[in-house]
């Protein structure tokens, strides 16, 4: 039986020749931007790929496109990829990643099921893109020429607030991006455990206070100035709201970080989750930095976007580097 990798390169051997052949005539009438569009053939493992990923794309944006060799919506994703070069904002490289091989769907083995799952691959073609390491886009489906270059477009704004410069001086990243974990702000630990000392390694208090949505402002808005602050809006009965809870105290003892999260009981408090704008489903928390919200968001985040954020928040306050989202 022919293994999954080998049907891939042989059913993908005559369309990497014509995207060869296809790609150096391109490139002779171009002088604006180049493209590469090679295969990935590596291990399947997140590391290997999140290696490639690192190196590939620190000169100019990545596409690493997961797709199906039986699609010809995928098909027709590359040749659009290769059509757009020398129109494209910028240079870039694709990295087609096979992930379900054969010619009809019911016959298809996968490859990669590790980077299919790890990615959240459902449909084809699935394109994510990468610059300086960072995962600045995501593309869900086909697009043709014009759209893909509307895409690109968006891709250039994102990269060019991506600086390659020193923690705390990252301009024009916001906290939406880094919570949703587009970006992960790294801080040393030396940095990390600078300026300020850890008064209270458990992040989160139940609000125990007036139900006045002046006096929390206040409170909230003072503390905002010295540590990453957050208001939480929960209910007592709420499991997702104890998950969140559990991730915001790891977060502040292995950061060695203060953080300041008030939880708020919304049926206790319902002059504050008005004034607050409650959106009826807990936790509904805001983020504040420097005296200012800057940030809300719904449902419990993964531990990994709470460690990213509260250390993109650390920096801002100190450094002003971190800008609040629009």
């Amino acid at each position: 039986m022919i293994s999954a990798k080998k049907a891939f390169m042989k059913a993908t051997a005559g369309l990497a020749l014509t995207l060869a052949l296809g790609l150096g005539a391109a490139a002779c009438s171009s002088e604006k931007t180049s493209a590469d569009i090679s295969d990935y053939v590596g291990a399947d493992n997140q590391a290997a790929l999140t290696q490639t990923i690192a190196e590939r794309s620190q000169d100019k944006p990545l596409y690493v496109m997961f797709f199906a060799t039986w699609c010809s919506h995928c098909e027709n994703m590359t040749k659009s990829f290769h059509s757009v070069q020398g129109s494209a904002p910028h240079s870039y490289e694709v990295l087609r990643v096979p992930v379900s091989v054969g010619d009809t769907p019911r016959t298809a083995q996968n490859p990669y099921p590790v980077l299919a799952n790890t990615y959240g691959v459902t449909g084809f073609p699935d394109t994510h893109v990468f610059y300086k390491g960072h995962n600045v886009a995501h593309i869900r489906g086909a697009r043709n020429s014009d759209q893909l270059l509307d895409e690109m477009n968006k891709v250039q704004k994102q990269i060019a607030t991506v600086a390659d410069v020193s923690v705390g001086e990252k301009q024009g990243i916001t906290l939406s991006k880094v919570l949703n974990g587009v970006f992960d702000f790294g801080v040393s630990e030396a940095y990390a455990a600078s300026a300020l000392p850890v008064a209270d390694q458990k992040a989160v208090v139940q609000y125990r206070g007036s139900d006045n949505a002046d006096a929390i402002k206040k409170q909230v808005e003072d503390l905002s100035k010295k540590m990453p602050t957050f208001v939480m809006l929960s209910s007592p009965t709420c499991g997702y709201c104890d998950d969140l809870e559990a991730r915001f105290n790891k977060a502040a003892r292995k950061l060695a970080i203060p953080v300041k999260v008030f939880r708020v009981d919304v049926e206790s408090y319902r002059a504050i989750a008005r004034s607050m704008k409650f959106r009826n489903m807990t936790p509904d928390t805001r983020a504040y930095q420097n005296g200012k919200q800057v940030y809300d968001f719904m449902g419990a985040l993964p531990y990994r976007n709470v460690v990213a954020g509260i250390k993109a928040m650390r920096a801002a306050i100190h450094q002003g580097a971190l800008k609040p989202a629009p």
